[in-house]
């Protein structure tokens, strides 16, 4: 069953149309011989679920053998391979078009253009770290961007630029303000807008409490642009459901309801050059219990994260690991990763703020039996750094099993 009526059904059915006769991959699959006569977005339902894994292991088979010429050039973007190899995605300049139209709509009300002073943190990967460049944005904005800085490296340009607004991925912000508040660096900061990573509800804390400053987070993938974003107004992250078809669907296959978590299964409707039809990214969302805002009828109230990025209990269930970054930095624990190695182990990996700190097997089981589950063995295993991902992401959890 479908997760939901959508009111755009006709683009719906057109992409059907389109994949059914011009994609490799869904040309052959059994629903593709009646959708190239007939077709509507009841018939989705007769689509079976794109893993994210199928494109990885051929994009080309999703590349369009025609393209509407409606849409415009076709551009292509690499994935950030950060659980992977880089996967060459093509899309069209309708595609830029309509997902440049979403960010603006789901952007309204945080105030964007007001903020004069900018800095932006980037990966390393894409210019040399530490390299700093400034630039005159098309508001009168002065913005720089630093490349895979080390957080004292970041502090000191925050220091000299007084911005009041700083995006990046939530792990590098959050660290960078953490030193900021340790070496007494006042800043101006009214706004942070993050991506690439779930973000913790402790960072929210740290900059409300510590900077008078709220967080935006936009949730979005390559293949498909954004997919959400967070309202200025409630606060949930709205659909950017007027370029795409979402579902979000139970482990059964069933849509979750208000409150529930499941899947996030998508279809965009404007790129006839790479259609993805019912594509699961791999991410686990939770819906917002009832309709909180007059924006929206249906919005995210958390993004779990990958299945990867949730432990796997004896009894079959699946658990979020959130312990709070507050008991962590009272314990002076700078960083820390919990990584599931076996249905019953966890190794505890954590950076100490001292180097007489040592967390003890006792301790890092009590906090597993509080916050996980004390169904598992907890390993506490000190390390000088936490490395980050290839694409310079973050994960704080991560389930081998």
């Amino acid at each position: 069953m479908l997760a939901r009526p959508y009111p755009q059904a006709n683009l719906v059915a057109a992409v059907l149309r389109h994949s059914a006769a011009y994609s490799p991959y869904y040309s052959k699959q059994a629903w593709a011989a009646k959708a190239r006569e007939c077709s509507d977005v009841s018939m989705l339902n007769d689509i079976p679920i794109t893993p994210k894994q199928a494109v990885r292991d051929d994009p080309s088979s999703f590349y369009a053998s025609n393209i509407p010429r409606k849409e415009g050039d076709v551009i292509t973007k690499f994935t950030s391979g950060s659980s992977g190899e880089p996967m060459m995605i093509k899309k069209t300049q309708l595609h830029f078009k309509m997902n440049h139209l979403e960010n603006a709509r789901l952007k309204v009300g945080w105030g964007l253009a007001r903020h004069t002073r900018v800095v932006r943190i980037k990966s390393a990967k894409e210019r040399a770290a530490g390299e700093a460049r400034k630039e005159i944005s098309a508001n009168g904005a002065q913005v720089w961007t630093l490349y895979g800085p080390e957080t004292n490296v970041t502090a000191d340009l925050l220091a000299q630029t007084a911005p009041t607004m700083i995006e990046g991925y939530p792990s590098t912000v959050h660290s960078t303000l953490q030193r900021c508040f340790e070496r007494s660096i006042r800043l101006p900061l009214r706004l942070i807008r993050t991506h690439g990573e779930v973000i913790e509800p402790e960072f929210r804390d740290f900059a409300r409490n510590h900077f008078d400053c709220r967080i935006v987070d936009h949730y979005g993938a390559v293949e498909t642009g954004i997919i959400a974003a967070q309202c200025c107004d409630c606060g949930e992250y709205h659909f950017a459901d007027r370029h795409l078809f979402l579902e979000v669907l139970k482990e059964d296959g069933t849509p979750a309801g208000a409150g529930e978590t499941g899947k996030i299964i998508l279809t965009p409707l404007y790129n006839g050059a790479m259609p993805l039809l019912r594509y699961e990214i791999g991410d686990y969302v939770e819906l917002a219990k009832a309709p909180s805002c007059r924006s929206s009828t249906i919005s995210i109230h958390r993004i779990v994260g990958r299945e990867r990025n949730m432990f796997k209990l004896p009894n079959g269930s699946r658990i979020t690991p959130l312990i709070p970054a507050r008991v962590m930095s009272e314990l002076r624990v700078r960083q820390f990763k919990l990584i599931q190695t076996a249905i019953e182990t966890v190794e505890f990996h954590y950076v100490p703020s001292n180097e007489c700190m040592q967390l003890s097997r006792e301790t890092a089981q009590n906090l597993v039996d509080r916050y996980l589950s004390p169904a598992l063995r907890a390993t506490p295993m000190r390390v000088s750094e936490i490395p980050r991902e290839r694409g310079g992401k973050s994960v704080m959890h991560e389930s081998k099993v």
